[in-house]
């Protein structure tokens, strides 16, 4: 799988359960819920390789803080304004057009 981009509400593991994570992008869940950090700070139940982030929020994760080196070499990272995920670029196109139209409108009753 490769340049994975998702975005979840909550990602809750149970016990004895391992999420492996295979090709680089990231995934985004608000909420994270049963991670297991062995005491160097690595996360245990979740692997992905080097180039892969999972983000999650920090105001609903209070149990974490900071980043989390995977097993593979990934990463865990609090959301913060750098790497939150991106309202796509189409959302303002169509803004854009929408303000255009009103300005031909305007100008169209103005003459």
């Amino acid at each position: 799988m490769d340049d994975l981009d998702l975005t979840w509400n909550r990602l809750s593991l149970d016990a004895g359960v391992i999420l492996d994570f295979s090709g680089t992008g990231s995934v985004s869940a608000r909420m994270v819920t049963g991670l297991i950090v062995n005491s160097s700070g690595t996360i245990v139940n979740v692997s992905a390789p080097a180039g892969f982030t999972l983000l999650y929020d920090s105001a609903l994760a209070p149990g974490l803080s900071g980043i989390y080196i995977l097993p593979g070499g990934g990463a865990l990272s609090p959301i913060s304004p750098s790497n939150a995920v991106p309202v796509p670029a189409a959302v303002f196109l169509e803004l854009v057009g929408l303000l255009g139209l009103v300005g031909v409108r305007r100008r169209l009753k103005a003459s």
